[in-house]
């Protein structure tokens, strides 16, 4: 569990690969509430199995939304 707390998000003007495309400029954010964090990235068979089990649908599944085109 990772308590609240502060950080600087965003990355310096001087940054190696900082992309110029995209707005990094730096700012303070502050977490009000504790997460949890894991140690390893969740596979999509974790997932998968986390999404059969609980029901859970993002924001764009339940207003009708979640098509994509290429």
């Amino acid at each position: 569990l990772v308590p609240p707390g502060r950080f600087r998000m965003g990355s310096p003007a001087d940054e190696p690969g900082r992309s110029r495309d995209e707005d990094e400029t730096q700012h303070e954010v502050t977490l009000t509430r504790p997460f949890y964090l894991s140690k390893f990235e969740t596979t999509v068979g974790q997932f998968r199995r986390f999404v059969e089990e609980t029901g859970y649908k993002t924001d764009i599944e339940r207003n009708g939304g979640g098509n994509a085109h290429d």
